[in-house]
């Protein structure tokens, strides 16, 4: 009943001359189309005219009635198109539905497939780039922001996270970002291979375990002279001259407890002289041994 009063009225509508809305211009019923959605009468030169100047320029948001705003029917505008800016259309589509698609949940199909291919680019849903198969998403921005972000996470968070970069990726990058830490404040790069050195104590003439280069730990200065302390006996050396030695005497003050506690003193004396006393009656055997012979 109602698509026969729906029809009565186009047959009605049809059989009269009208004025467009939009141009103004006045044609018989049968030069008008009737919207889909909000069921208003334009002429059909008012409607090619915008649905082709909104699908060239790209902006299919802007495909609405011109009198009421209501959003365009795509059968519309198929009607009022020809094929090649159908397609285009259809194209725009695609794409605008594919950014708003969030990640799917399930990763034992991650790659959308379609019966109908518009285009041979296959992409993974979570980073947008081309497919890699089982192999996590790249992550090209700062790496201590991602760790900082999955350290800080709840426990879903984390589990999305895993799922996008893979758990031991995150906690190897963890790690990474921790031992930088470590080395950043322990360690100091060497001055000719920029390999990081550390030093675990005696002077402060280094040498880089991996490029051999003699350095001052002090100022970083590479060492290249025939005699590389040198550079402690030069008054020109400001902050080195004389400084050979200089923290060892901090170090042993920090760790003199506990140095305590690991290293008697009195116990070593007291060896020393054990052994001492028994050398002497060693040789004291010996030289009787000899005045007997």
């Amino acid at each position: 009943m109602v698509h026969f009063d729906d029809n009565r009225v186009v047959v009605v509508f049809q059989r009269q001359q009208h004025r467009c809305p939009v141009c103004f211009g006045s044609f018989a019923g049968t030069e008008f189309t009737r919207l889909t959605n909000c069921r208003h009468f334009v002429c059909k030169e008012c409607i090619k005219s915008l649905c082709r100047s909104l699908i060239k320029e790209g902006s299919l948001h802007k495909l609405q009635c011109m009198e009421c705003q209501e959003e365009l029917n795509p059968f519309d505008v198929q009607l009022s198109v020809e094929p090649l800016l159908w397609d285009k259309y259809q194209q725009f589509q695609l794409d605008n539905a594919l950014s708003s698609m969030q990640a799917r949940k399930t990763s034992f199909n991650p790659l959308l497939r379609a019966q109908k291919v518009f285009s041979s680019y296959v992409f993974c849903v979570h980073c947008r780039r081309g497919y890699h198969g089982v192999d996590p998403c790249a992550f090209n921005g700062d790496k201590r922001i991602l760790v900082d972000e999955y350290e800080g996470a709840d426990v879903k968070t984390k589990q999305n996270m895993e799922k996008r970069y893979g758990r031991a990726r995150l906690r190897n990058l963890c790690d990474e970002i921790k031992a930088e830490e470590w080395v950043s404040k322990n360690a100091k790069q060497c001055p000719k291979c920029k390999f990081p050195v550390e030093k675990m104590g005696g002077c402060n003439k280094m040498v880089c375990s991996k490029c051999g280069s003699a350095f001052c730990w002090i100022c970083m200065h590479r060492l290249t002279g025939v005699d590389p302390y040198d550079h402690f006996q030069d008054p020109q050396n400001k902050n080195c001259f004389m400084n050979l030695m200089m923290g060892i005497e901090d170090s042993d003050e920090e760790g003199g407890e506990n140095d305590g506690d690991d290293f008697d003193e009195a116990a070593v004396r007291d060896d020393g002289l054990f052994v001492l006393e028994e050398l002497r009656n060693v040789l004291g055997q010996a030289v009787r041994m000899l005045q007997n012979i």
